[in-house]
């Protein structure tokens, strides 16, 4: 034979508010596409400290997700003691294995006596752990165990999630240094003659366009004197230079040279 309920209105509150904040929850996921286990813890805590009004939500995220170790804290004090004390805390408590330390207790956490609710994130806390602490003595009541339970469920799957996508993305980064480093292994030796000798060539062809360059400044406007400063000669010498280009363009490519043209910017 069921009991009656002594308050259904206020239990059908209760259940209402419990639904809603499990759909909140629920919703958590999409806002983690793509995020690393940094973003992924900040918006957990933060929701399940404005959701179930909580004094202290603590989460570790372990080693093995792509990086050092990562703590965070909130809670409801405007001075929140450090994520790392508060670890430090939980360690002095209930030891260094978080995959043996009881689901709920009360304890003191720095200053405050509170309720500790702890659950493993990932197999055996293999991906870390989130611990929600409040002053009630009652916590956590049914339904705060269940949307702390689906939380960290939740944060599980993305974390790990994180950790492939942090590993396929190690993996294209070696991947891609390997390519490189054998395209550089195949690339052919070079000697101090080699490079010496395309250096030759590379001032050569600089230097064979020069009169190209020097008849642009002059049609921009520039005079000779400046021009010859420029290059570090006299205007007489940059003139006598010029002159021996374009009789060199006009001797050997004749049919492409603009002789007047090239000959027109040597009149003062």
């Amino acid at each position: 034979m069921e009991l009656p309920i002594e308050h259904p209105a206020e239990e059908i509150k209760r259940l209402q508010r419990c639904v809603n904040d499990l759909v909140s929850i629920l919703a958590l996921p999409a806002t983690w596409t793509g995020g690393d286990p940094a973003h992924i813890g900040r918006t957990l805590i933060d929701s399940i400290a404005s959701i179930l009004t909580l004094d202290l939500v603590y989460l570790r995220v372990n080693e093995e997700l792509g990086g050092a170790r990562i703590e965070m804290v909130r809670g409801s004090r405007s001075a929140m003691p450090r994520a790392d004390e508060i670890g430090a805390d939980l360690r002095h408590w209930f030891g260094d294995h978080p995959e043996t330390w009881p689901s709920v207790v009360r304890c003191r956490i720095r200053d405050e006596e509170l309720s500790i609710a702890a659950l493993p994130l990932g197999f055996h806390g293999s991906l870390g752990m989130i611990v929600a602490g409040a002053q009630r003595v009652h916590f956590p009541e049914q339904q705060e165990r269940l949307l702390v339970t689906v939380a960290a469920n939740q944060a599980s799957i993305a974390l790990r999630e994180a950790q492939i996508l942090c590993e396929q993305r190690d993996l294209s980064n070696e991947l891609d240094r390997r390519v490189a480093q054998r395209t550089l292994d195949e690339l052919p030796v070079i000697s101090a003659v080699d490079a010496l000798r395309a250096n030759a060539q590379l001032v050569d062809l600089l230097v064979g366009r020069r009169w190209y360059v020097m008849q642009a400044a002059r049609e921009a406007g520039a005079s000779w004197t400046q021009i010859g400063a420029a290059l570090g000669m006299s205007k007489q010498g940059a003139q006598d230079w010029y002159r021996r280009k374009i009789a060199e363009q006009e001797r050997y490519v004749g049919d492409l040279h603009d002789a007047e043209r090239a000959r027109g910017v040597l009149e003062s």
